[in-house]
């Protein structure tokens, strides 16, 4: 197994994302401690709230309209990927480098029909729209 790479804090504080700021590289949980600790909010709510929380980290709305406008062709780009014979190569390459070899046709099966009714779900949902 590799090991893992560790950056020094002069490396990690030249990090930036896209948009050249400097990327946050932990998450205050001080906050869902917070929410987790009020007692008169549902269960419901405090999932609310850590969504928002969430949400806020990674900048959602910020990610959703990037991902509209930079890469508006994702998804159909995606399932024509994952249908085409070159994604089918890589996925029989990695089981057959990783799995024994008494599992590898069984799980090569597997893998294509839970690949082929995902891009089948896609195809009838973009459909649907």
């Amino acid at each position: 197994m590799p090991a893992t790479k560790t950056y020094s804090p002069a490396v990690i504080a030249e990090l930036r994302t896209v948009t050249g700021r400097s990327m946050p590289i932990n998450q205050s949980t001080r906050d869902y401690f917070g929410v987790g600790d009020r007692e008169k909010l549902a269960y419901e709510e405090k999932l609310e709230r850590y969504r928002e929380l969430a949400d806020a980290h990674l900048q959602a709305t910020a990610f959703e309209d990037f991902r509209a406008t930079a890469l508006p062709n994702l998804d159909e780009a995606m399932v024509e990927y994952v249908e085409s014979a070159e994604f089918d190569e890589l996925l029989v390459r990695i089981i057959r480098a990783e799995e024994r070899p008494e599992m590898q046709e069984l799980l090569i099966e597997r893998s294509r029909a839970l690949v082929g009714a995902w891009a089948a779900e896609e195809h009838a949902a973009e459909a649907g729209r």
